[in-house]
């Protein structure tokens, strides 16, 4: 699709790679925004249910240490794409480009 107007990105799919290959400023940062906060939320769910179901598990004492242990370093992984990700949405809100 081909646009006149400045202000639209000319985007297509890309059928090999399955990726759209142009996107407007104000698009790409509100998908940004919602990658953070989807990825949040998820890591949320899934560490109350696990939490709530492992007293109930027969797992021994050491796998139980090790999940909790695994969800923390996810919710440390997550922190850090968070701030990340941040980062790059201030220097695209910055920047002249318009079209990514």
């Amino acid at each position: 699709m081909v646009s006149s107007s400045k202000n639209v990105a000319t985007s297509f799919k890309n059928e090999e790679i399955g990726v759209f290959c142009m996107i407007e400023k104000d698009k790409l940062i509100e998908q940004l925004k919602d990658a953070t906060t989807g990825d949040a939320y998820l890591i949320s769910v899934y560490a109350n249910h696990i939490k709530n179901a492992l007293p109930y598990s027969t797992l021994k004492k050491e796998v139980v240490e090790a999940v909790l242990d695994a969800l923390q370093r996810r919710r440390e992984v997550s922190e850090s794409h968070k701030i990340m990700i941040s980062r790059l949405v201030e220097s695209i809100s910055k920047g002249d480009k318009n079209v990514y």
